[in-house]
């Protein structure tokens, strides 16, 4: 089976309501040597994303556009890079994604001692 190389994501391209979230199609991106790729099955909303979408916080964090809110993620492992050892692929993890001021798509290449296995 080829590989994916691309994948949808939920993403704000500019500061707004709830309605400039769009869903886009964009390239699936590779971990680096310390990062996993994670397929997000469930991340949570938190009050900072909502902020963060609204342009409240724009100031004091701002976000490099396109932005893809959702900090909590849980999902399953699809790639890892070099150096990671402490997983597999396939192993369902939760943990914190990427700091907001990133932005990273919903399948997104994460420091791997961000998760844990479930």
């Amino acid at each position: 089976m080829a590989a994916e190389t691309s994948m949808r994501a939920v993403r704000l391209h500019e500061y707004g309501p709830p309605s400039v979230l769009v869903v886009d199609v964009v390239d699936r991106p590779a971990p680096k040597a310390d990062e996993v790729l994670i397929r997000v099955h469930d991340a949570g909303v938190n009050p900072i994303d909502w902020k963060l979408r609204a342009g409240y916080l724009k100031q004091y964090m701002p976000v490099t556009l396109p932005y893809t809110p959702g900090l909590d993620v849980a999902g399953t492992v699809e790639a890892l890079g070099e150096a990671v050892t402490a997983f597999a692929v396939g192993d369902r993890v939760f943990g914190r994604a990427s700091a907001p001021m990133r932005s990273s798509p919903s399948r997104r290449p994460q420091r791997s001692r961000a998760f844990r296995k479930v």
